[in-house]
């Protein structure tokens, strides 16, 4: 795929398609989920068609310029092979801001959530992504970064243990 922003937050950001996404996460699965994005972690990513919680509060999806019908709301459910790339590390601000607007905009369409069978700090409604791997490299980041820029097809994922 693209490294997505070259400016303040860039990511590689890698859709397999045709991949089938059957299983589900368990509970205990959303305590690992975070919003502290560190340089070089692997996250795995949203892999359904709609919005998590966190999109919906973003967009303001069911405020004044409602793009997706209040039906496109799904949260955190399936794996998928699917995966960012952080090439950034988060402030502490911008991540207290971003989980205290997400709750109170939960706060706000409560309604809306419970309706779905959600309540407020549902596990599945959780902020961030599932950390699985970091960047193995003696790289610098400014050398990463530089590096992908020009080469920005994933044609090969490596596990190493």
């Amino acid at each position: 795929h693209v490294q997505r922003r070259t400016t303040a937050h860039p990511r590689f950001v890698t859709t397999w398609y045709g991949l089938p996404k059957t299983h589900h996460y368990f509970d205990v699965d959303y305590d690992l989920f975070t919003n502290k994005y560190q340089f070089g972690t692997i996250y795995l990513t949203y892999c359904e068609i709609g919005k998590t919680l966190e999109d919906l509060c973003k967009d303001k999806e069911l405020d004044e310029h409602a793009y997706a019908s209040a039906e496109a709301f799904k949260p955190y459910d399936l794996f998928s092979a699917d995966l960012h790339v952080k090439f950034y590390q988060r402030n502490s601000t911008d991540i207290i801001n971003e989980e205290t607007d997400t709750w109170k905009y939960f706060e706000k369409h409560s309604e809306f959530f419970e309706s779905r069978g959600y309540s407020l700090y549902d596990k599945r409604l959780t902020v961030g992504m599932l950390p699985v791997a970091d960047l193995n490299t003696t790289l610098s980041n400014t050398e990463v970064l530089n590096l992908l820029k020009d080469h920005q097809f994933v044609n090969k994922v490596s596990v190493v243990k």
